[in-house]
C-alpha cells in the first residue's frame, strides 16, 4: 500500500510473468469515491466506515476514515500490459454524446423520437 494523488497498479512489471493466455489482475481500491480503469469489470463498490475494519488489524491501522471500497477485474495479455494502470473517478453523471452519436441522422431521429415520446407520457399523466 502506497499513498499517491493517482491510484497506480504497476502492470508493467507484472507483464513478465504473463502466460500465453493472459492474466487477471484483480485490483481493490481504497478511495474518496468510486474508480474505474478501461474495460474494467466493477463487481463491488461501497461505503466502508472504519468501525466496519476493526477486526482486519493490517487495514484498521492504516485507515481511520470513510471511504469507497471498489473492486474491479481484467484479464490481461502480455501486450495489454506495456505501461502501468491509473485508476480514474467513475463518472457521476453520463453524457449524452457517450451514449449517442449527434452528428449521425439516424441517431438524431432516434433521439427526436424518444423526447417526443418522453413529452407524451408527461402530458398523458397529467390528463
Amino acid at each position: 500500500m502506497f499513498f499517491s494523488d493517482e491510484i497506480v497498479y504497476p502492470l508493467k512489471i507484472s507483464s513478465l510473468s504473463v502466460p500465453s493466455g493472459g492474466t487477471e489482475v484483480l485490483v481493490y481500491a481504497f478511495s474518496d469515491e468510486r474508480v474505474t480503469f478501461p474495460e474494467a469489470t466493477e463487481e463491488y463498490n461501497a461505503i466502508i466506515t472504519p468501525n466496519q475494519l476493526k477486526e482486519y488489524s493490517i487495514l484498521s491501522g492504516l485507515i481511520d476514515e470513510t471511504f469507497i471500497l471498489t473492486k474491479l477485474r481484467k484479464t490481461f495479455t502480455s501486450e495489454e500490459m506495456g505501461d502501468d494502470l491509473v485508476l480514474v473517478p467513475v463518472p457521476k453523471y453520463i453524457t449524452l454524446g457517450s451514449i449517442i452519436d449527434l452528428n449521425s441522422p439516424v441517431e438524431q431521429f432516434i433521439l427526436v423520437i424518444g423526447i417526443f415520446i418522453f413529452l407524451l407520457k408527461i402530458k398523458m399523466r397529467n390528463i
